[in-house]
């Protein structure tokens, strides 16, 4: 009796152990975030939450679908992809988004309600019974008319800065509020045994709209010289500050600029044969791809002709379409050569136009070209050049629209701008490596509008 109770026992400890196992390994489904929430809406608003699903265990194909339980907000809630879509084969993580559009006639108050989302194997049966995984997404939403400005700062990035040029500052910002939030920072810059060695306000930073996520971007100028420095930058929403961090930058020289004869030299010294290769590899493909025709189709010919009476090879047709060798290889040499061609006109048929500045050849006008695009101005517009500036030979663009102001560039005869704004004989500019700089209009020589 006691062997039968004892085997009883190791029965049922097995069985539970399988079973135990059994929901071990039956697949996970998560989600994050686990709600939507927003206490700070205002009609007309809108937002947007980002779900990260995951899952383990089988890794079969699942429809996900999401039933909204929403009552009488269910029309402001639109998801992406959409209320179906599908969790592929292998795959462990996906995203989605849920779009919340307050509509303008909302009354202030609180809202609630849920999402559930259920996971479903692609393509099942519809009889019998299903059991499907499931997740809730609890939804909380408060429309409230007092202005609330909530802004938090997530990452604040300083890059090492040329020797000349503006010392940018990225922050990342998010605003959490109901209405349009603009930071402004103080900068400190100090030496390595943290001596302050300047300190600089940016007023704006730019704007970040409510619900919104933006990377705002904050320059100034340092008289500082070549050295590694300590940056403190603290974010401030009107007198309070958001974020504060110290970080590294260097203040480095202009990179050096590498001479095109060098880089002939250079190339002078490789073989003929490789250069010429590198130089005309395209036409080398084309010309392979000819070759390669050709013998594919004297190949053809020549098998279609092979087994065939010599009565039959020696009348007139046949000669032409290829029974003897000769005519067989100038088959195939045409053939080619109508594939190097065909490869060669595909070509043509990309080749971009681009337009091409004539430079004035006779020098009767000095200073730099501005290609400012606005509407209801002339097509071209001559303006004198300042005196003195055409032996000079160069264009000093401001860092303000100062000439008291520290040089960012200098500029050459004939070269190109972009120009964002005007200010009182001034063009506001954008140069080659990013930065902004102040030209006056005494050095355009022209500019060209739409």
């Amino acid at each position: 009796m006691k062997n039968i109770k004892n085997t009883l026992q190791k029965f049922l400890l097995g069985v539970g152990i399988l079973l135990l196992s059994s929901v071990a390994t039956h697949a996970g489904f998560g989600i994050s975030p686990s709600d939507i929430n927003h206490e700070y809406l205002k009609p007309g608003s809108s937002f947007t939450t980002e779900f990260l699903l995951s899952r383990s265990g089988t890794l079969s194909e699942m429809d996900i679908v999401v039933e909204p339980d929403l009552g009488a907000i269910n029309s402001w809630f639109t998801f992406k992809p959409g209320r179906i879509f599908k969790f592929k084969e292998g795959q462990r993580t996906m995203t989605f988004e849920v779009v919340v559009n307050v509509p303008e006639t909302a009354e202030y108050k609180e809202y609630s309600g849920s999402l559930r989302l259920k996971a479903v194997p692609t393509g099942q049966a519809v009889k019998g019974v299903t059991v499907a995984q499931g997740l809730k997404v609890n939804a909380g939403l408060t429309l409230t008319e007092e202005d609330i400005e909530k802004l938090t700062i997530t990452a604040i990035k300083v890059e090492d800065v040329v020797k000349g040029n503006p010392v940018k500052i990225d922050v990342v910002g998010k605003n959490e509020g109901n209405v349009d939030s603009s930071p402004t920072a103080k900068i400190k810059i100090m030496d390595l045994q943290m001596n302050v060695l300047e300190e600089h306000d940016i007023s704006s930073l730019g704007t970040i709209v409510a619900n919104e996520v933006k990377t705002l971007t904050g320059q100034f100028i340092t008289e500082l010289d070549l050295g590694e420095y300590f940056i403190e930058v603290d974010v401030l929403l009107g007198e309070q500050s958001l974020r504060k961090e110290r970080l590294v930058f260097k203040i480095i020289e202009t990179p050096p600029i590498i001479d095109s004869t060098e880089t002939k030299e250079e190339t002078s010294t490789s073989l003929p044969v490789v250069t010429f290769l590198k130089e005309n590899k395209t036409y080398i493909l084309w010309i392979v791809g000819g070759i390669i025709a050709a013998i594919i189709i004297y190949l053809l010919i020549d098998r279609l002709w092979k087994d065939k009476p010599v009565e039959e090879k020696e009348k007139v047709a046949a000669v032409a379409l290829g029974s003897k060798p000769s005519t067989r290889q100038m088959l195939s040499i045409a053939f080619g050569f109508l594939v190097f061609l065909g490869l060669f006109s595909a070509a043509l048929t990309e080749v971009e136009v681009k337009e091409t500045i004539v430079n004035d050849s006779k020098k009767e006008v000095q200073g730099v070209e501005d290609t400012t695009i606005k509407q209801n101005e002339p097509m071209l517009n001559v303006l004198p050049a300042a005196e003195g500036t055409a032996s000079k030979g160069t264009y000093s663009v401001y860092s303000r629209p100062s000439t008291s102001s520290p040089i960012l560039y200098e500029a050459k005869d004939g070269e190109t701008f972009d120009v964002l704004e005007t200010l009182d004989g001034w063009y506001k500019v954008s140069l080659k490596n990013g930065d902004i700089g102040w030209i006056s209009e005494t050095s355009v020589k022209s500019k060209t509008t739409e």
